[in-house]
């Protein structure tokens, strides 16, 4: 017999399960900005967003499209193009 509760009748959950409760996880290397934002406007405000309509948005701003055109300088920093 496999028991799903602990005494009290309280759910059992993994800390696994207690750790992504009420948060948005990344879905891309690159959206840990978007999926924090995306969790505080939906759990905290309300807001029912995601993590892709956050990045999307942020992706057609102009200064992402400016910084998408720059070049690697040197040390990896990257500088835009003349």
């Amino acid at each position: 017999m496999v028991l799903d509760r602990a005494e009290g009748d309280q759910p059992v959950q993994s800390v696994l399960e207690i750790r992504h409760d009420r948060v948005m996880i990344q879905k891309w290397d690159l959206s840990c900005g978007a999926a924090a934002l995306a969790t505080l406007l939906r759990y905290q405000f309300g807001e029912p967003v995601t993590e892709e309509e956050i990045a999307r948005a942020l992706m057609g701003r102009a200064e992402y499209r400016r910084a998408s055109r720059a070049r690697p300088g040197p040390r990896g920093i990257f500088l835009p193009r003349s």
